[in-house]
């Protein structure tokens, strides 16, 4: 799985706390019905690796 991530490694879980704790705050009191993929680009099609 890790050589199809493209920042070569696995996140952390306090990276995902961040963004846990982003979403939670008021600065992110404007977004709604969003999904946040947290997955060091391994979502990304393949053409925009290049």
């Amino acid at each position: 799985m890790l050589p199809a991530i493209p920042l070569k490694r696995f996140g952390t879980p306090e990276e995902m706390g961040h963004a846990a704790a982003f979403l939670a705050s008021k600065e992110a009191g404007f977004i709604t019905g969003q999904t946040i993929i947290i997955d060091g680009g391994q979502s990304l099609p393949e053409s925009s690796l290049v």
